[in-house]
C-alpha cells in the first residue's frame, strides 16, 4: 500500500482531503508534500456551498507529509482535531494504517 500526502480539513465529521500518492508528490527538502490549503478550499467551495461562506483558516485543518530519509509520515494538525476518532479517519484517508507515522499538533500554522 502506498501512503498519500497533502492538505486536509475536518468539516461536519468528515476529512476533506487533497491527497496524492507519495510517488506523485512534490519534493521539498527531505520531504514529499502536496497542495495548498487555500487553493484546495477554493475548489471545495465550488462543490460545497457552505464552504464559500467561511475562510479556510477558520476550519480545523492539517497536512500529511512524508520524510523519505526516515521512511516516516507526519500528520500535522490542529489540536482540536487530535483525537483517536479523527486520527483514524485521517489514517484511512491517506492509506497510513500499515505505515510509520507521527502526529504533531504543535505547529502554529494549523491552529485556528
Amino acid at each position: 500500500m502506498i501512503g498519500k500526502v497533502g492538505p486536509f480539513f475536518y468539516k461536519d465529521g468528515k476529512i476533506l482531503a487533497d491527497g496524492v500518492d507519495i510517488c506523485n508528490a512534490e519534493k521539498y527538502g527531505e520531504f514529499r508534500t502536496w497542495g495548498d490549503h487555500s487553493v484546495f478550499w477554493d475548489n471545495l467551495s465550488k462543490k460545497h456551498h457552505e464552504c464559500w461562506q467561511i475562510e479556510y483558516f477558520t476550519c480545523p485543518r492539517g497536512r500529511v507529509t512524508y520524510n523519505f530519509n526516515l521512511n516516516r509520515f507526519y500528520i500535522y494538525l490542529n489540536k482540536k482535531i487530535n483525537n483517536k476518532k479523527i486520527i483514524s479517519l485521517i489514517v484511512e484517508e491517506f492509506n497510513l494504517a500499515e505505515l510509520d507515522y507521527i502526529i504533531d499538533d504543535t505547529d502554529e500554522h494549523y491552529q485556528i
